[in-house]
């Protein structure tokens, strides 16, 4: 047990981009993100790439984005942050 690293994608941490705080979970339903983040500001968007450009440039410094999902929503994290990035140039 000692070993044993534990679970991957419980509000995992990301990264920090321009002063945004990146963390994935692994959930299943909006009404779960607010119950885990505790923020009432969850929006469920269908498109990856419109939900990550709306999440990078909703952001502000000391903002936590979190990618929840059970799914693939984790391959979206360099998005987020390529354009968080941009976004602040």
């Amino acid at each position: 047990m000692a070993s044993f690293p534990g679970d991957k994608r419980r509000m995992e941490r990301i990264g920090v981009h321009n002063g945004v705080l990146i963390v994935d979970d692994f959930s299943h339903h909006p009404s779960e993100a607010v119950a885990r983040t505790g923020h009432p500001d969850v929006r469920l968007i269908e498109d990856a790439a419109e939900a990550c450009r709306e999440a990078a440039l909703s952001a502000r410094p000391g903002d936590v984005v979190v990618t929840m999902g059970a799914g693939d929503v984790w391959k979206h994290h360099g998005a987020i942050q390529e354009v968080l990035l941009r976004s602040r140039q």
